[in-house]
């Protein structure tokens, strides 16, 4: 298995909001990430000119890097927009990141409501909508987390999210730790739309035992195709799920996980689907949520050629 070598990763800081900063433990698996790969780290600062912005100086943009300790050679820089609109900013971010040729873009997934809350159209979900490369996404709750060499992988087996593990594979070439793959699969008789008139619909027997059938297939498939490509792997699934994110943070709070990957195809600035499940782990900010965002799987235009 050969791996990519002069990997690139952008980080998005924001000196000016403490909230923002992200936590050493946080920080663990990229630092580690960055070490094993010899990652060239940028850090950039979008300076946009809202109403009461704290100016930063390029000093104190480095000072600020420096005291992240996420390597030796890591450059800082500021990039001014005039406007206050965030899209704006986003727009700025990502078209240095494109210069660049960067791999991996990094940001802190916090929100500026306060604690605990993570703004839907905040600068980090606005990002993930329109970055041509994966974003992962730092948490601030890590402490309870100890390193376990774990990542777990959650996969619907669509052609999107199978792409998204081809890729994040590739960026993790050469782990030597565990990959657990993970799909949930809902209640037997669970209600799978409504009719014309609002009436629940309720599927047949017969679909749940082709279902279960299909399911049993895939992860054999899946599984087999990685650890071909040379990965320790296991396929965990799950029965009657009624809530897939939840059943996500009880299998990576058992597991121990160091971090989660995952798909998402939410498409638009503003995120044209609302409450995705990507989103519902990254908001809850207790693990690294590295993603493949919908601008990263369609550009690569390989969707088409995923069995």
């Amino acid at each position: 298995m050969s791996e990519k070598q002069n990997y690139r990763v952008l980080v998005a800081v924001d000196p000016t909001e403490s909230e923002l900063k992200p936590t050493e433990a946080g920080l663990l698996w990229f630092k580690k990430w960055v070490s094993d790969h010899r990652a060239h780290v940028d850090s950039v600062f979008v300076s946009s000119n809202q109403y009461g912005a704290i100016p930063v100086s390029e000093s104190e943009l480095s000072d600020y890097v420096k005291n992240l300790n996420l390597g030796n050679d890591v450059t800082s820089k500021i990039l001014n927009e005039k406007s206050s609109s965030r899209r704006k900013a986003v727009e700025t971010l990502v078209q240095y990141s494109k210069n660049a040729q960067d791999d991996l873009i990094v940001v802190s997934s916090h929100g500026r409501s306060g604690p605990g809350r993570l703004v839907l159209g905040s600068f980090a979900e606005s990002l993930l909508a329109v970055s041509p490369v994966p974003v992962l996404f730092l948490c601030e709750n890590a402490d309870h987390v100890k390193p376990s060499n774990k990542m777990l992988f959650p996969t619907d087996f669509s052609k999107a999210s199978k792409l998204a593990l081809d890729l994040f594979l590739e960026q993790n070439s050469g782990y030597q730790g565990e990959v657990i793959l993970f799909h949930a699969v809902p209640p037997p008789g669970a209600i799978f739309d409504t009719g014309v008139l609002g009436m629940p619909v309720y599927l047949p027997d017969s679909y749940w035992l082709e279902l279960k059938a299909w399911t049993d297939t895939e992860s054999e498939k899946l599984l087999k195709q990685v650890k071909e490509k040379g990965f320790n792997a296991r396929m965990v699934v799950l029965d009657a799920v009624l809530n897939t994110p939840m059943a996500i943070q009880s299998t990576a709070q058992s597991e121990n996980v160091d971090l989660i990957a995952m798909a998402s195809l939410s498409r638009g600035l503003e995120s044209a689907i609302l409450g995705t499940v990507a989103k519902e782990i990254f908001r809850m900010r207790k693990w690294p949520v590295w993603v493949c965002g919908p601008e990263t799987v369609f550009n690569e235009g390989k969707i088409n050629e995923i069995k």
